[in-house]
């Protein structure tokens, strides 16, 4: 057989590529939203802020993707996600960029409502493209891959930021992340198409990989009211909202109120020094490897023949639990009983949110870029309400009331996905569950 011959017979990777696209804009996005959890005490004084305002700050641009997100869903049906990532990235980079000029606390709102408006589609965008681009049994790993990153963009963001704010102060922080995110889209516009069937570096061999394991083309179209009709209704997505609004109302608060949290009631200060930091940054790291695991054994378990249904709830199941020990808060005494206490919850929140795998797996082929808009808009609009919350509870009870709080929405999640998601595959139409 000929070179070119066995060139052809072996599938290129080009996969691969997209998924290091995603995994690039959604660190970026998250280096961006770290920012604000490093300068915030600085910026807080230096503005004047309450508590309160800082609570609304923190969750500014979770607020601008709430309003904005549903729409990105219909503009990606319409026109892909590769052009809408491309603005999007744009979009986010600028508003960060800008956020190092702004000179007080509406300006600096202003900016991070803008922030979360161009930030809406990544998630729904990247979960999209892995259902395209991928087959089951690399599905799981490659939305823990871009999950991982967005971690990666708090926890390696954090000392990052920290040090780029020490040489350049506050301001400094934001023009730097702003500049990285605006590199990112270019990487994004270069490499990221929006099936493997439209990309020139996919052979034959690859899409038929991908096609083969479940991998399906673009249904490109208008969105119409029946659409949005199933979305809302279906008992199966709904439980996926409810699942989601647990795991993020723990993962928002630390991604938002960690720092400030360690600082003011374990004394650990993730800016000051190499000690602290090292210290402050292990809740960051377990969240790491809950995301990397999470993905791991859900791809692992049905690549072992374990039913979808299982092999996609286990995981959750197990990150919910982990969740939920931060109930036991309010008995903890000292600096490493809290430290352990935060570190398995923020393991569990990131392992649960393997979640994003779920809307595609469930939702009707047509229907899935409204789907995981609509599961985005249930994600961001917990991790929006998590912020403020924290903010009244922290004014008014201290920081064990946030706890009770995060770890009750654990539990609710627990029932949602043990009793009301039944059972984990795409949902027919209603002349194909006639047939």
């Amino acid at each position: 057989m000929s070179a070119k011959l066995v060139e052809e017979a072996r599938p290129t990777r080009f996969r691969v590529w997209v998924l290091a696209a995603m995994i690039a804009a959604t660190f970026a996005n998250y280096l961006d939203r770290a920012v604000l959890a490093v300068v915030g005490p600085t910026v807080q004084k230096e503005f004047g802020m309450s508590d309160v305002q800082y609570g609304w700050l923190s969750s500014a641009f979770v607020w601008g993707i709430v309003v904005v997100i549903l729409v990105f869903g219909v503009l990606m049906q319409k026109f892909g996600e590769r052009i809408v990532g491309f603005v999007g990235l744009i979009g986010f980079g600028l508003m960060t960029l800008l956020s190092g000029g702004t000179v007080g606390f509406k300006s600096l709102m202003a900016c991070r409502l803008g922030l979360g408006v161009f930030e809406a589609p990544t998630f729904p965008m990247n979960a999209t493209l892995v259902r395209r681009w991928f087959p089951p049994t690399e599905r799981a790993k490659s939305v823990s891959s871009y999950q991982f990153a967005a971690t990666c963009g708090t926890a390696l963001g954090i000392p990052i930021v920290a040090g780029v704010t020490h040489a350049w102060g506050w301001r400094g922080a934001f023009v730097f992340a702003g500049a990285v995110t605006l590199l990112v889209s270019v990487f994004w516009r270069a490499v990221v198409h929006d099936t493997p069937q439209g990309a020139p570096r996919v052979n034959k061999t690859e899409v038929e990989l991908i096609q083969a394991g479940g991998g399906e083309e673009r249904s490109a179209g208008r969105t119409t009211r029946e659409h949005v009709k199933y979305v809302l209704s279906d008992r199966r997505l709904i439980a996926l909202y409810i699942i989601t609004g647990a795991t993020s109302t723990a993962f928002f608060f630390f991604m938002t109120w960690l720092p400030k949290y360690m600082r003011e009631a374990f004394d650990v200060d993730v800016t000051g020094g190499l000690r602290g930091g090292v210290k402050g940054t292990i809740p960051y790291l377990c969240a790491l490897v809950g995301i990397v695991f999470g993905g791991w054994i859900s791809d692992h378990l049905v690549a072992r023949g374990v039913s979808r249904k299982h092999a996609r709830k286990v995981p959750i199941v197990i990150g919910l639990v982990l969740t939920a020990v931060v109930l036991v808060m309010p008995f903890a005494h000292g600096q490493l009983a809290g430290l352990v206490i935060i570190s398995i919850g923020y393991f569990g929140a990131a392992m649960g949110n393997c979640a994003w795998i779920l809307p595609a797996e469930v939702s009707r082929k047509e229907c899935v870029a409204v789907a995981n808009s609509v599961y985005g808009f249930c994600t961001n609009l917990f991790g929006a309400i998590s912020p403020v919350v924290a903010g009244y509870l922290v004014s008014l009870s201290g920081y064990n009331a946030m706890m009770v709080y995060i770890g009750a929405w654990a539990v609710v999640g627990l029932v949602s996905i043990v009793f009301v998601l039944d059972e984990v595959a795409p949902t027919p139409a209603k002349d194909e569950a006639a047939v």
